[in-house]
């Protein structure tokens, strides 16, 4: 039942759009960089900057169109905490200080703002978003990117990469939370989630950046950047790519070698975690597992369902 009410209300979403004449066009600026990982940090994460700085991000291959960003809400921060801010971008530039206040309430702003910023300043052919307590393996998303890109080459087609690309470990089972921190007062479209890639880490291409940056004003926001994002774009249908090698549910599975982004790591965990690769080219120094992967039916039938809707 919630699957046929999910496809429904994306059918609403799609009128909607047309009739308040939301843009789909590609943004003007071409890409300049491969990839951008964008970091959202609390002001105070210094300490979790710097480990990231020490460790995952120097998986990522040395070239100039890969780029990193750590997003900080720097409105009505103390003088002394936003002097400190100013002289670790002195130090490190890797700053991307957004005039916003810094609270959960204000996640799906605070991505917004970023993916607007970064468009002008840093276009890029795909984002990764990841959060201060993620560990990335930059090098291996980086060369998944690039086969991407020379599979369309190598087949000469290109309308591949133009297509919204939506990359991430889906969740289409989440009851719409009415309590609580995660609470979502204004979520109606359907009693489940429409399906959304985890906000522990998610790939988006340039397509559906630029997407959200061109109609973030126009459609409603929601308290979850992650369920925000994947609800508007649902609306253009985009290309899924569900993968489990993305570790981002509430809780951590274990480890395993083979996983890409990992969330919810301590600052210890991901200097291990480094340290591993470094000598033994391996994740783990140790693989496990602490529970089973969760990956529900309702995402496959909504699949489903989305294919037989453009095919009627």
């Amino acid at each position: 039942m919630g699957s046929w009410l999910t496809l429904f209300h994306q059918l609403q979403v799609e009128r909607d759009l047309i009739e308040n004449d939301v843009v789909t066009t590609r943004h003007a600026q071409e890409p300049y960089f491969l990839l951008t990982v964008l970091i959202l940090s609390a002001p105070n994460n210094f300490d979790l900057r710097d480990t990231i700085r020490s460790s995952w991000l120097r998986l990522s291959p040395s070239r100039k169109d890969i780029r990193h960003v750590f997003a900080v809400g720097s409105e009505g921060l103390e003088p002394d905490l936003l002097r400190r801010l100013r002289q670790e971008n002195t130090v490190d530039n890797d700053l991307l200080l957004l005039p916003i206040h810094d609270s959960f309430l204000n996640l799906t702003l605070k991505v917004t703002k970023a993916l607007v910023t970064m468009s002008m300043t840093m276009p890029s052919h795909y984002t990764i978003k990841v959060d201060d307590d993620s560990f990335v393996r930059v090098d291996k998303l980086v060369q998944e990117l690039e086969d991407r890109q020379e599979l369309a080459k190598s087949r000469g087609d290109f309308s591949i990469l133009k297509k919204c690309f939506y990359w991430g470990f889906f969740d289409g089972r989440a009851r719409v939370k009415k309590k609580g921190k995660w609470k979502e007062s204004d979520y109606d479209l359907c009693d489940l989630y429409i399906p959304y890639a985890l906000g522990g880490g998610y790939v988006i291409s340039k397509a559906c950046t630029d997407f959200i940056v061109k109609n973030h004003d126009t459609l409603r926001g929601y308290v979850n950047e992650d369920v925000t994002i994947g609800t508007w774009l649902s609306s253009i249908s985009p290309e899924r790519r569900h993968d489990t090698r993305f570790d981002t549910e509430y809780e951590s599975r274990g480890c395993n070698n083979k996983y890409i982004v990992q969330h919810k790591l301590t600052q210890a965990e991901m200097i291990e975690r480094y340290k591993n690769l470094a000598a033994h080219h391996n994740l783990c120094s140790t693989e496990y597992r602490k529970r089973m992967s969760i990956h529900s039916y309702v995402v496959h039938r909504y699949f489903e369902l989305e294919k037989i809707s453009k095919t009627n």
